[in-house]
């Protein structure tokens, strides 16, 4: 039987695209916390992005940030404060500008429950 670690830092990167990706699901047997989440706008023109948290359990997907725009040459933190996620729940993000110009990282901590 594998042991999942009590925490566990987890940093994850991605460039947006025009359709709503998950750029995280929580995993079984342990809850998150996203204590970071920027993104940038390395293009030329002005950006949209939208994120979202899907809550498994109720089948609802939150806007944390609609129609965000983000100047060329600039960026954004889309998690003020910290945001709670459980099994199975996803974190979307998606952009309606250029693809490859819009990129995201957000810091996680995994909690084993």
């Amino acid at each position: 039987m594998a042991v999942i670690p009590l925490n566990k830092f987890r940093t994850i990167t991605h460039t947006l695209t025009s359709s709503a990706v998950g750029i995280y699901t929580c995993p079984a047997g342990v809850s998150s916390l996203i204590i970071y989440g920027n993104v940038s706008n390395i293009g030329t023109g002005t950006s949209v992005t939208q994120f979202s948290a899907f809550h498994s359990r109720s089948s609802v997907d939150t806007e944390i940030a609609s129609k965000a725009s983000i100047p060329s040459d600039d960026a954004m933190n889309f998690i003020q404060g910290r945001l709670v996620l459980e099994t199975g729940d996803i974190l979307k993000i998606q952009s309606n500008g250029d693809p490859d110009v819009m990129k995201v990282i957000i810091s996680i901590l995994e909690n084993a429950k």
